[in-house]
């Protein structure tokens, strides 16, 4: 889970620098252009839009840190939701920042904290807009695959919604260079309260292959 992540980091026609690395220290910056070329004429405003999105990074021996902004910016004032091509800005707002922290415990094993937060929340969130998330995450990697999980506090934007715990976990198991399988399971609301019946009510399972041919 991540609140800038995917598509709504990957908007528009982007070019990106990453400056060499100095003694640790990596900066990024990326631009995005949205272009209203295109979209349906109507009576809002189809103008062409810029994003920015930026980064710093340090990495010490098993030490990587980071600070990152992306600016998710609406194509319309009037409705945020609307979008020009691909998926939309994020619902709870424009400014997203993060902080997060890695650790290689072995070469094996590593865990890490991450904290994502969008500041200048608009007035029509929704139910489903996350505010702030908290994610603690361990990987070990076993050789022929690796096994993870994640959990995560979960704040929402919306007075009316509950903030929630979250929590994955899965593995991953590659036959050859080119196939693996996975598996993968996703609570979505949990609470040390909750019984069985409750906990599954918000799971959720998945199971894959994928071939690189």
């Amino acid at each position: 889970t991540t609140l800038s992540g995917g598509a709504t980091a990957a908007r528009g026609d982007s070019i990106a620098y990453s400056t060499p690395n100095l003694e640790g220290f990596q900066a990024h910056v990326q631009g995005k252009h949205l272009s209203g070329n295109g979209a349906t004429v109507g009576e809002q405003d189809n103008s062409s839009t810029t994003t920015w999105q930026s980064a710093l990074t340090y990495e010490w021996n098993d030490l990587h840190l980071g600070l990152g902004y992306n600016q998710s910016k609406q194509e319309r004032d009037d409705y945020h939701y609307y979008t020009y091509d691909g998926g939309g800005p994020n619902g709870a707002g424009e400014d997203i920042w993060l902080g997060s922290v890695m650790y290689n415990f072995t070469p094996a094993f590593t865990m890490g904290l991450k904290y994502e937060e969008v500041t200048d929340l608009n007035e029509d969130t929704t139910l489903t807009d996350i505010e702030s998330l908290w994610t603690l995450m361990a990987i070990y990697d076993y050789g022929m695959g690796e096994i993870y999980a994640d959990y995560n506090r979960v704040e929402m934007a919306d007075d009316d919604s509950s903030n929630r715990n979250m929590f994955t976990i899965g593995g991953n198991y590659r036959f050859s260079k080119p196939m693996y399988v996975w598996a993968e399971i996703v609570e979505y609301d949990f609470s040390t309260d909750d019984t069985v019946s409750e906990v599954t009510d918000d799971t959720r399972f998945t199971v894959g292959v994928r071939y690189d041919f």
